[in-house]
């Protein structure tokens, strides 16, 4: 099964530690490439994160899914429309991209864009 999170590999480098400096520890598991230092972690090489990094971002796809999951818009829009809601790029709009305050902000944007969805319905 293809994963809709990978669009191509990309080479990235092992990223360093924020906190000591030095290069992450990597493991290959059987969800991904995991990297980790200093009780931060990360996945396929991006940037070392907190457990509450992780959280926000968790949540935040989350809420972002049922925009189309529930086929309210096809998942390009949908990407689409939180990028213009958050005011970043469509290649900043990725959940796995975003810093912890980024990430608590797409439940509201997530509720302004359903709103707005069901406004243009009626």
């Amino acid at each position: 099964m293809t994963s809709h999170y990978r669009r191509e590999a990309v080479a990235r480098p092992v990223p360093n530690c924020p906190i000591c400096g030095t290069q992450a520890r990597e493991v290959q598991t059987k969800y991904g490439l995991r990297n980790s230092c200093c009780g931060l972690w990360s996945w396929d090489r991006h940037d070392l994160v907190d457990a509450g990094t992780h959280k926000a971002r968790n949540d935040a796809h989350a809420s972002f899914d049922r925009i189309w999951k529930s086929r309210l818009m096809p998942r390009g829009d949908a990407y689409k429309a939180l990028a213009e809601e958050l005011n970043l790029t469509r290649d900043q709009c990725h959940m796995k991209l975003m810093d912890r305050e980024t990430a608590l902000r797409v439940p509201v944007a997530v509720a302004a864009i359903i709103e707005r969805s069901r406004r243009n319905e009626a």
